[in-house]
């Protein structure tokens, strides 16, 4: 072997790694959304032990959604003073101590009505849905935001059948049956930190339940999601916005959020 291949070999390697880590950088928000006929959604585990609320919420309210779930909401881990400031009012606030809890904040006029709703699957570590109605142009859509239960040891066995669950509620971008306040075949949206990959069965069942990746459809961009810890970039996507595909994606970004260990998803969506 020639003594300077393993030079190559290790310059390669590393343009491929820097280049890598280009890919799943984080591309900023911008103010201004990327049409006038969309509406901003994004999502968010906020991490229940966050202990930088003030600057969690300066964050948020830097994206300009007009929609935002969030998970882990204790009630105290994010400031709403800076989400009410970026013009979000709280709709629905179940605030719990742990992982369980959630919360949907909007722009006056976009839900009708918001409840939480008990998960499908009833077994352990199962935790409830948050669902919506929204008013988008004139149109009705639901949205349900949900938190698999966390890949942990006692948790461990509870993922799949509840994601089974969740993907059993869908069929052709719609909902199967009435979940909280969204009748059945409502077009719907599906948000929230699933605690799964996307190759990982039922989640890649998603496109044939009519449901859209909205980073992958909007974003060139690798989307990684979660971290293991503040000395690691964000490895891996287990957050996600799916859309029906009579929706349409204009943009997509993830945004770093101070305290947690989970970048949002964000994305612009309009309804033809």
């Amino acid at each position: 072997m020639s003594p300077t291949r393993p030079k190559y070999v290790f310059f390669l390697s590393l343009i491929v790694l820097l280049f890598a880590l280009w890919l799943c950088s984080r591309p900023s928000v911008p103010r201004k959304k990327s049409a006038e006929d969309t509406v901003r959604v994004g999502t968010i585990n906020l991490g229940y032990q966050n202990a930088q609320p003030d600057p969690a919420g300066r964050a948020l309210a830097h994206a300009r959604t007009d929609v935002l779930l969030l998970q882990e909401w204790t009630g105290r881990n994010v400031s709403p003073a800076r989400l009410t400031e970026a013009g979000l009012r709280v709709v629905l606030s179940d605030g719990r101590d742990g992982t369980h809890g959630s919360a949907l904040l909007a722009r006056p006029n976009l839900v009708q009505a918001a409840s939480t709703a008990p998960p499908p699957w009833t077994g352990n570590c199962a935790i409830p849905l948050l669902t919506a109605r929204l008013d988008i142009e004139g149109r009705t859509i639901g949205i349900v935001g949900v938190h698999g239960p966390p890949p942990v040891l006692n948790c461990w066995r509870s993922r799949k059948p509840y994601l089974r669950a969740i993907a059993r509620l869908v069929e052709n971008g719609r909902l199967r049956e009435s979940v909280g306040v969204i009748p059945a075949g409502t077009p719907v949206l599906l948000v929230g930190d699933l605690n799964a990959l996307g190759w990982e069965e039922p989640l890649r069942s998603m496109d044939d339940r009519g449901l859209t990746d909205a980073f992958d459809a909007g974003s060139w961009r690798l989307g990684p999601t979660w971290s293991p810890g503040w000395w690691s970039p964000s490895l891996v996507a287990i957050d996600y916005l799916w859309m029906p595909q009579e929706a349409y994606v204009r943009k997509a970004w993830t945004l770093s959020v101070p305290g947690s260990d989970h970048r949002a998803v964000v994305a612009d969506i309009s309804f033809p």
